[in-house]
């Protein structure tokens, strides 16, 4: 079985859509979250959520320990109790992000009615991912941070968009297993998938007001299929 992204609970239904507003806050507790009672740790969530908006307030470098530790209502010795270090923590941001955002249900090859349709969902409910306010604020930061320290973006790409890479890799490797594809590289066929349900996203990283509406990072997710598949299927 094929999994792209791991199905994952809000609320009372398993999500189809990305969540109007990312949450440090999960139905389902991650590694790390709970206590050794198996209580949720709710200091380390709000820890995260107070490095989060710090962090893309005033950047990783101009961010402080202490103010991080204001805004939490912790002192610093709990930060580093729990996450080791500045570097640690960004790390856990950009993970609890990305395991939310990326919990889309996830397109298993035995279940489409169709491949266009199973594709289809896919694109769209990754597109909106992509251009979620806090995911585009979350890039500006590690490209923004990028000269002084690049791990930032190494850590966000191979969190983020390497996992998604890997999954459609998977995926494709399966469809065409079935027959349903013709794909002779299947890391390019992910790639210019990628970019075919995209296009804009370069423009809105450059300036936030050309962010497309819903509706139009729909459509061009569609379009981005039927491109697809008409040289792949």
């Amino acid at each position: 079985m094929i999994e792209l992204y791991r199905s994952v609970q809000y609320g009372q239904g398993v999500a189809k859509q990305v969540p109007s507003s990312i949450s440090t806050h999960t139905s389902t507790p991650q590694a790390g979250t709970t206590t050794p009672s198996g209580r949720p740790d709710r200091k380390r969530s709000s820890i995260l959520k107070a490095a989060r908006d710090v962090f893309l307030a005033q950047g990783f470098q101009s961010a402080s320990m202490e103010t991080v530790a204001a805004e939490a209502g912790v002192s610093k010795v709990t930060i580093y109790a729990k996450f080791g270090s500045k570097h640690d923590l960004f790390s856990a941001i950009v993970d609890e992000i990305c395991e939310q955002i990326l919990a889309i249900e996830i397109v298993i090859p035995e279940t489409m009615e169709s491949i266009r349709q199973g594709l289809n969902d896919l694109a769209v409910n990754y597109a909106r991912v992509l251009f979620d306010p806090d995911v585009l604020a979350l890039v500006r930061l590690a490209i923004g941070e990028n000269q002084a320290r690049p791990d930032l973006g190494q850590v966000y790409n191979a969190t983020g968009p390497q996992r998604a890479r890997k999954g459609l890799v998977e995926l494709f490797a399966s469809l065409n297993a079935r027959g349903e594809l013709r794909i002779d590289d299947l890391e390019r066929a992910a790639d210019q998938f990628l970019a075919l349900i995209q296009p804009q996203r370069f423009y809105v990283l450059l300036d936030p007001s050309a962010a497309p509406s819903s509706d139009e990072v729909e459509h061009v997710a569609r379009a981005g299929v039927d491109v697809f598949l008409s040289h792949y299927c």
